[in-house]
């Protein structure tokens, strides 16, 4: 409970300071690994409009494929398998950001196992 109550008060500082500070290295249609015009769930469109989560799904994407590119076999398509879950959870988060944002530092660690 202490953990969760600490990631959610370190997401809302992430997100108050992406509201007051505009830092131009997010472009709502480019920044994510989507393409924000088509977002349509409540997760992609809170991604596409918080910069904490847009850098999430930065690094979480560039790792993911980085890593797939370099499987083949059983090993990729059991990395595209497991993503597609991951999504269909982060998917579930809704427009909930502290879930977000778990979802993709779990994601960005399991990644780093492959």
């Amino acid at each position: 409970m202490m953990a969760k109550t600490a990631l959610r008060g370190t997401f809302l500082m992430a997100f108050a300071a992406g509201v007051v500070v505009a830092t131009g290295v997010h472009s709502p249609a480019q920044a994510q690994s989507f393409n924000c015009a088509k977002a349509s769930t409540p997760d992609e469109v809170l991604i596409c409009q918080n910069p904490y989560l847009a850098d999430l799904d930065e690094q979480m994407a560039s790792l993911y494929f980085t890593t797939r590119n370099r499987l083949s076999g059983n090993a990729r398509r059991q990395i595209e398998r497991d993503q597609k879950a991951w999504l269909e959870g982060r998917m579930r988060c809704g427009r909930d950001g502290p879930c977000i944002a778990d979802a993709y530092n779990r994601r960005i660690v399991a990644l780093q196992y492959y």
